[in-house]
């Protein structure tokens, strides 16, 4: 039951980021019109931020076991596997904005493609390029979490 709860909440957080993100997306190229940034320095801006948030769940993952080893009294012999309540929210949090993130990127990276080219074709092109691209990096992020923490062999 739990499985299929957390699907779901997968499914709707991944709705949510979308359809955020088309909002925020449009607010920034809103605000782009009044501010001396070009349309590819805001692409540039939310794509690093998007991969500097990538970053933070391990590197919270880090300081908080350092913070609890450090934390530990000289009596205690093992660690306690409990995670933390507001570790595991500030994971979500930065997870649901690395999603947004994402999806706004992906939203600048559309309107700059459609904005930058006159045929039709070459436009449609160009968005199945930026889906693949993204597509990509996906898969390339899902390749080195696995390579960093293998899953053991299944027994036969």
């Amino acid at each position: 039951m739990a499985g299929a709860a957390g699907a779901a909440i997968s499914v709707l957080a991944g709705d949510l980021a979308v359809a955020v993100g088309y909002g925020i997306a449009a607010e920034l190229q809103s605000a782009l019109a009044e501010s001396q940034f070009s349309e590819e320095e805001l692409i540039a801006i939310v794509l690093s931020l998007g991969v500097i948030l990538s970053s933070l769940p391990r590197l919270l993952g880090d300081f908080w076991r350092e913070a609890r080893r450090c934390a530990r009294s000289p009596q205690d012999e093992k660690p306690t596997p409990r995670e933390s309540p507001f570790v595991g929210f500030i994971q979500v949090l930065i997870s649901l904005a690395q999603r947004l993130a994402q999806s706004v990127a992906v939203q600048l990276l559309a309107a700059n493609v459609r904005a930058n080219s006159n045929l039709r074709g070459v436009r449609v092109l160009s968005l199945i390029a930026v889906a693949v691209f993204f597509v990509f990096l996906e898969h390339a992020s899902t390749l080195e979490r696995v390579q960093r923490h293998p899953s053991p062999p299944h027994p036969a």
